[in-house]
């Protein structure tokens, strides 16, 4: 199929045999991003990991990137994970009052959780200026990626006008300041912290000793590569989050079956933890189907052929725009039903969710929502733990139902595509929801082990971690 957007034409695959096809097995060729002088070589500074070009500079960040994320990191993350969302079902029994702070709960859960691994510091409440400053980040970079984000973006040759018609440059660089203070202050605190010898153990302390003078990038490019980590893990797991809550609260049935199991399984003294991930096949279920219906971005990010491309009886010539269409994958024949929240199509098949995306037959990938050949998101395996473990805390501690209007009635649930924010990241617009403790032994356990993980904190590896970040070695 072909686009055609303000004039620039693009091939959008929208099957699975073509993405495995094209954009992994021809990935050579079908790795790099077209001319995007606002969106990434202003707003951005050419620095941000999702928008730059295939080339050194993206192959050294990503390859840092990758041995923060891989598999062995991302279960060594875990009891972070484990403590961050014991917070979370507190914070919503003690805060939800108003139906409306879970948005920012869950917010905070995902945020401090890339921050304590990236900088070794805790985010442990919402009104932190730092949670606000990344999501005013993320705003910003799901604004301009969008296709229409900057004109400048579609026909590039604009940006070689004179500079007096170059408007757009206001607007990019103010984005590319805004971000650039949050990240350069985050590194900049941590260098003084590391020539004080004070600094906790982190990705970036390891970035620093490390990987730093050796991979050949200097601060500001250690400052982003950081930073990309963060944008990765907050705002799109978040809304992957608060879409979970607002379809299970609109599909009760769906409720019913994750308590039945949770019941069975984990019982009425204890809250889920990750020794119960085999256990609990729809829980796991709920969060595949989530990434299916409403996936992490709206749409792909165009790529731009860096050689000729063959597929089937089609020639695609060098310096070609292409992109594939997860909604389309995501509603292909293998799926009955597809527009239906469904999670019971993916029991059956225990595969977790990181490990589907290299088998070899294409029909066996559960999700496209982390893209595919070399950009595939290397925080899949992060994602999928930050969203069991919440998801199976959340759904065993509460029933989770529609506000109530000023009658006492309970107001409809929209999951259209109205529901969310025109953004490229997939995130519903703030809305309510009624968390109801599933019973008072069950309210008095959240309390209980919060009160317990608040005052032990927890250990990362040989890290302690208190309530507030990390302290140091045993």
């Amino acid at each position: 199929m072909e686009l055609n957007i303000w004039g620039m034409r693009i091939v959008v695959f929208g099957t699975r045999e073509a993405v495995k096809a094209v954009i992994e097995k021809q990935s050579a060729y079908t790795s790099s991003r077209p001319e995007m002088p606002a969106s990434c070589d202003v707003a951005s500074g050419g620095y941000r990991l999702l928008l730059m070009p295939h080339n050194d500079d993206w192959r050294r960040a990503r390859a840092i990137v990758h041995k923060a994320t891989m598999p062995k990191s991302a279960d060594n993350l875990r009891p972070a994970q484990q403590f961050e969302a014991t917070q979370v079902i507190h914070d919503i029994l003690t805060e939800n009052a108003d139906s409306a702070s879970f948005f920012h709960n869950t917010r905070r859960y995902t945020t401090s959780l890339m921050m304590t691994a990236t900088y070794g510091k805790r985010l442990p409440n919402t009104y932190d200026q730092d949670i606000k400053q990344v999501y005013a980040v993320m705003k910003d970079l799901g604004t301009t990626a969008l296709p229409y984000g900057f004109l400048v973006d579609t026909f590039p040759a604009l940006a070689k006008l004179p500079m007096w018609m170059q408007t757009w440059r206001k607007e990019a660089k103010e984005i590319y300041d805004k971000q650039g203070r949050l990240w350069t202050k985050l590194y900049n605190n941590l260098l003084k912290e590391i020539e004080r010898n004070t600094a906790p153990e982190c990705f970036v302390k390891h970035l620093v000793d490390n990987e730093k003078d050796r991979r050949g990038i200097d601060d500001t490019q250690a400052a982003f590569v950081s930073g990309s980590i963060i944008e990765a893990g907050s705002e799109t797991t978040a809304g992957l989050l608060n879409s979970t809550w607002l379809y299970t609260a609109a599909h009760p049935e769906v409720l019913a079956r994750a308590n039945e199991e949770l019941t069975r399984v984990v019982g009425e003294n204890r809250s889920p933890t990750f020794d119960d991930f085999d256990k609990l096949p729809y829980i796991s279920a709920i969060t595949k189907e989530i990434m299916r219906i409403r996936p992490v971005t709206s749409f792909l990010i165009v790529r731009r052929t860096t050689g000729d491309v063959v597929y089937k009886d089609y020639f695609i010539p060098k310096g070609t725009a292409i992109a594939f269409s997860q909604n389309a994958i995501h509603h292909d024949d293998c799926y009955e039903d597809p527009d239906e929240f469904k999670p019971e199509r993916y029991l059956g098949s225990n595969v977790r969710i990181g490990q589907s995306l290299t088998h070899p037959d294409p029909r066996q990938r559960v999700t496209y929502a982390f893209g595919a050949g070399r950009r595939l998101c290397p925080g899949v395996h992060i994602a999928e733990n930050s969203l069991f473990i919440v998801v199976a805390k959340v759904l065993w501690a509460f029933d989770i139902k529609p506000p109530l209007d000023d009658n006492g009635d309970e107001m409809p649930l929209d999951t259209s595509h109205e529901a969310y924010e025109r953004s490229a990241i997939v995130v519903p617009k703030p809305f309510k929801l009624r968390f109801i403790p599933r019973s008072a032994h069950r309210e008095k356990i959240i309390r209980e082990e919060w009160a317990k993980a608040e005052t032990e904190g927890y250990w990362l590896g040989d890290i302690k971690v208190n309530k507030n970040g990390m302290l140091s070695r045993s």
